[in-house]
């Protein structure tokens, strides 16, 4: 399965499961990535001192599913035309 621009952190609600987006992630079993990019405005959501950034590296430490695309140029929030980043990633991925 391949999620684009999910929103790891979401601070504009008071309800904890869509504030943190990530938790209880390590309760997926299906093979997961997320395609994101350090140039998506998401990514400068935080919630107090805990940034987004902070959100994608408790994933990688944890083993829970791959983040990538995290510096692929051209690549913003749109994954689709006129970018073929999420072409170009489900036609290499094994499942296709």
């Amino acid at each position: 399965m391949t999620l684009f621009n999910v929103p790891l952190i979401y601070p504009f609600t008071n309800q904890m499961p869509f504030q943190r987006v990530y938790d209880g992630t390590e309760r997926i079993t299906a093979d997961v990535t997320i395609v994101m990019s350090q140039n998506d405005p998401i990514m400068s959501w935080n919630l107090g001192s805990f940034t987004m950034m902070d959100a994608v590296d408790v994933i990688r430490q944890e083993n829970r599913m791959r983040v990538q695309g995290l510096d692929m140029p051209g690549y913003q929030h749109s994954p689709f035309s006129p970018v073929d980043i999420s072409w170009n990633t489900l036609n290499s991925s094994k499942e296709i």
